[in-house]
């Protein structure tokens, strides 16, 4: 498979291995050298490090929601960095109460197609003549029945699917004719194919390589599987990031809204102070601190304390009664 970055092998035992067991052994000996500067800059390194462990972890086990706490034990993580490496950042899914990592079904399901690729060439080495002159013949007699109609039908799809107009090989008609005779499939499940095929390499907002009209039709039956590619639907994801705007562009519209009908009543209960007393519930309505050092320097308060002739006490005074009446 091709990816739009290099790739590199994992050994999924290499937290055993006995080099790295005395990294880590080291490491706790010797904490208490370490500064607090450089501790907080290990801090990203070290959740970097457990998301590792975790994938490592997934290639040989299962984990469920309720294990997080055998996990954290496990790796001498506290359960809450565990959790929050899990459910935090979309590096894992949950499916069926179980943590998946897209990750990891991409790697078992490459170990397992190369596995299944090297048993085949095992078995084609002891295939005889005649068996490949039969298979000539089969061929032949499916490429006499070939229907053009129905063949440009598929490939319609496929132009639709990847927004593509090229021509389409004589070599990559012919098999595709094969491939849905040989297996009678319909149109329908040429429609899972190439919408398979797109979701696996439309991940999020990176598009990795499209895939070729070849490695789709190599690949055919991979992607027709269902839980093939468990890569988020672009379509459905970008749907839902809309709604999720416009129901935070409304939330904030009210709250907009509200703020301002405040305002306006405010703005209200200002013009309609009198006097003295009107002026008191007007501050203990809306003076948010009633206490003497803040009074003195609240603008409103100068004004309507000089305007109707009240002192900071007579505020608090009333205040305080105001209060007492209320209990």
């Amino acid at each position: 498979m091709k990816a739009s970055k290099p790739y590199f092998s994992h050994d999924i035992a290499a937290k055993t291995d006995q080099k790295i067991i005395r990294l880590f052994f080291d490491f706790r000996k010797t904490k208490n050298e370490i500064s607090e500067t450089v501790s907080r800059d290990l801090i990203s390194h070290a959740a970097y490090g457990i998301y590792w462990e975790i994938i490592e972890y997934l290639h040989e086990n299962k984990l469920y929601v309720d294990e997080i706490d055998m996990l954290a034990d496990e790796l001498r993580v506290d359960t809450k960095i565990i959790k929050k490496i899990l459910e935090d950042f979309q590096l894992f899914k949950i499916i069926d109460g179980e943590y998946v990592s897209e990750r990891v079904i991409r790697n078992l399901k490459l170990q397992e197609e190369k596995s299944e690729k090297a048993r085949r060439s095992v078995a084609n080495r002891y295939k005889n003549k005649n068996e490949s002159k039969e298979q000539k013949e089969d061929i032949d007699n499916s490429i006499k029945n070939y229907n053009e109609e129905l063949v440009m039908s598929i490939i319609q799809i496929y132009n639709e699917k990847f927004k593509s107009s090229r021509i389409v090989s004589k070599t990559n008609k012919e098999n595709i004719f094969k491939i849905h005779s040989e297996n009678n499939l319909t149109l329908e499940i040429w429609e899972k194919v190439f919408s398979n095929a797109k979701r696996g390499w439309d991940i999020k907002d990176k598009k990795n390589v499209k895939p070729s009209l070849d490695l789709i039709l190599n690949k055919w039956d991979s992607f027709a599987s269902d839980d093939y590619f468990l890569a988020p639907d672009r379509e459905a994801a970008a749907e839902l990031e809309k709604q999720k705007k416009l129901e935070e562009e409304k939330k904030r519209a009210e709250q907009a809204e509200e703020a301002r009908l405040q305002d306006e009543k405010r703005k209200q209960d200002y013009n309609a102070i009198c006097n003295k007393q009107s002026a008191l519930n007007y501050l203990l309505k809306y003076c948010p601190i009633k206490r003497q050092e803040f009074l003195v320097r609240n603008s409103t308060f100068k004004e309507l304390s000089e305007k109707y002739h009240f002192s900071v006490m007579d505020a608090i005074n009333y205040f305080e009664h105001k209060e007492d009446c209320n209990e």
